[in-house]
């Protein structure tokens, strides 16, 4: 018998690892790679830790971008044999999207076009789930929930940036690519600049890419990130059960810290968001917190609420780095001298 899942989720919110753990926990060896028309071994741990990106992308999924894409992974799938396969579709590249409608990406800084693009990309994502259902693939879709909006703040992977398709060797060169399209960041200025610039121009509470929920009248499995986030083992059952794929016993007892590791990374990754309000009144008014050692755009984001939720601004002159406690960060505060639109409601 063959059996072919369907993983997903709009935005990279673990498939990668979901995947691997229906084929780890089932007992599999190895794994069909409908890119190249070939079986692959499976690892045994698919954790990596690349330029500061911690994820599950140590193994190889199928991840077809697109309709025709997707449509031709499962091509090659039906020519083998009976067993199990996998495939982890995502809505179209943006340079695609860009593509179809005659819009050179560059221009995406318009609101407008942005939303036509972002409109067709979805539109495309969905027919294609659609069309997995109709073709009797198991469907499992993971929501990316607009409540974790934090979570996506950083870079997550490093397999291509978001507009042209190349891999990249840091999370610096997605961040400047996204800041040329949007804010126009071309020049070479201090950091203090870059900062300010992100502050004032970044959009961190925008749900705009998170609208999008999935459903249908037709069997499939809906699950919220948060879960997957949260209790690990208890979603990875779940996901076997409506598989109908039996568990491995000692698979299990390999795969279950390998999950809490994997776990802790999520953790991280929503840490920062979990501390924000909190990180935002100390400054304000002067609290003790520590801050750690803070990315560039956490930095941003932080001068960002400042500047639109408290009209306070930071003296950033010279400062190439956030001191380490809400205290010394407070004594910089000043009024807010740009004149700002009211696209908050804090």
């Amino acid at each position: 018998m063959k059996k072919i899942v369907c993983l997903t989720s709009s935005k990279s919110v673990g498939c990668t690892f979901v995947d691997w753990s229906i084929y780890f926990l089932s007992g599999q060896t190895r794994f069909f790679n409908a890119r190249d028309c070939k079986w692959q071994a499976l690892i045994n741990n698919p954790i990596v830790k690349n330029a500061g990106v911690g994820n599950a992308h140590m193994h190889d999924k199928n991840h077809p971008s697109g309709q025709d894409r997707t449509q031709s992974y499962i091509d090659a799938i039906a020519q083998q044999p009976n067993g199990l396969y996998s495939l982890y579709p995502s809505p179209p590249y943006f340079e695609l999207v860009c593509e179809q409608l005659g819009i050179d990406y560059r221009q995406l800084g318009t609101a407008k076009l942005l939303d036509q693009v972002i409109q067709k990309q979805y539109q495309e994502y969905f027919a294609t789930l659609d069309s997995c259902i109709e073709q009797d693939l198991k469907l499992i879709f993971i929501h990316s929930d607009p409540r974790a909006v934090g979570y996506f703040w950083e870079v997550r992977s490093l397999d291509r940036t978001v507009f042209t398709n190349r891999p990249v060797s840091s999370p610096d060169e997605i961040i400047h690519e996204v800041n040329q399209v949007f804010f126009n960041d071309t020049k070479q200025d201090t950091v203090w600049d870059q900062r300010e610039r992100m502050a004032l121009n970044l959009r961190p509470f925008d749900l705009k890419f998170h609208q999008f929920d999935y459903g249908t009248s037709h069997e499939h499995l809906w699950l919220n990130c948060l879960e997957l986030w949260q209790s690990p083992v208890t979603t990875l059952m779940r996901i076997m059960q409506y598989l109908a794929l039996d568990i491995d016993p000692q698979r299990l007892m390999s795969w279950e810290p390998i999950a809490h590791m994997w776990q802790e990374i999520q953790s991280r990754n929503l840490r920062f968001f979990h501390q924000l309000d909190h990180i935002v009144q100390a400054v304000v008014k002067g609290w003790h917190f520590p801050l750690g050692d803070l990315t560039l755009k956490q930095e941003a984001i932080i001068q960002h609420c400042l500047i639109y939720s408290h009209n306070l601004n930071i003296k950033t002159w010279n400062l190439e780095k956030f001191p380490s406690n809400t205290i010394e960060l407070h004594k910089l505060l000043e009024p807010n001298f740009h004149t700002i639109e009211n696209i908050y409601n804090f």
